[in-house]
């Protein structure tokens, strides 16, 4: 939709200063939205988004695509069950999408892919290490190229008409994907449903800058190095370019 978006390259990546992971996850639930395309030229691990407890036994990441044929949603202990994995992915690479990461109370995941079930699972672990500090980063392409437009996260699951109503939201504007549910409300911004935590827009001037500092000075002119990506939600939880 001739939009501004952030591009990443190499194993550049925004990053938060250390957060402890209840600044966005409550009691094991969490709803994450993510506008961006994913180039085939990465390899390794091209993390969409990341937050690892520092033992790294606990974390809250999603890999769409990755390189190895597969998609991960690790949400707990990957290596003890808090892992969905997809292995039908060849269709999302160098794809605009809105992929949405959603973790129930009740030990479900699942994965939207415009809008649309991509993955399920119905016995996830918890996050056991809640009171750990890392950073959250977006964006983690190692060697290729990366694109995004636009970072919810909820610290709470969304059911099936509030979620609707984000891709919604997040499909009319960025002009991704097909929506079909003319029954669902399209809401202004991602404010409209509770739980915000964070929210990073490629399309707020206001939010973006060129300086490291966050409210210094200007945006950055097109094609230049961001220095911070101003988060809207009510966690403040800005971001820093490049590591």
């Amino acid at each position: 939709n001739n939009k501004p978006v952030m591009k990443t390259s190499g194993t550049q990546k925004f990053q938060t200063a250390s957060v402890a992971s209840s600044r966005f996850v409550s009691n094991n639930q969490a709803s994450l939205f993510m506008v961006y395309r994913s180039g085939s030229d990465d390899s390794g691990e091209r993390v969409n988004f990341g937050w690892d407890s520092a033992s790294g036994s606990n974390r809250v990441r999603g890999n769409l695509p990755r390189d190895n044929g597969n998609s991960y949603f690790d949400f707990g202990n990957s290596s003890s069950g808090g892992r969905l994995v997809e292995s039908n992915i060849s269709s999302l690479y160098d794809t605009w999408m809105v992929a949405s990461y959603l973790r129930h109370p009740n030990d479900s995941a699942e994965i939207f892919v415009n809008g649309e079930l991509f993955a399920a699972s119905s016995a996830m672990t918890d996050l056991l290490d809640n009171s750990g500090t890392s950073t959250l980063d977006l964006a983690y392409p190692s060697g290729g190229t990366d694109y995004i437009a636009e970072f919810v996260i909820y610290n709470a699951a969304l059911g099936d008409t509030d979620r609707e109503n984000v891709e919604n939201y997040l499909m009319t504007k960025w002009g991704v994907g097909i929506w079909a549910g003319n029954d669902v409300a399209y809401i202004a911004n991602p404010e409209n449903i509770s739980g915000l935590r964070t929210w990073l827009d490629a399309d707020d001037d206001g939010s973006i800058f060129a300086s490291e500092t966050c409210g210094t000075g200007s945006a950055p002119a097109e094609n230049e190095i961001i220095g911070c990506w101003k988060d809207k939600g009510s966690k403040a939880l800005s971001y820093s370019y490049p590591f």
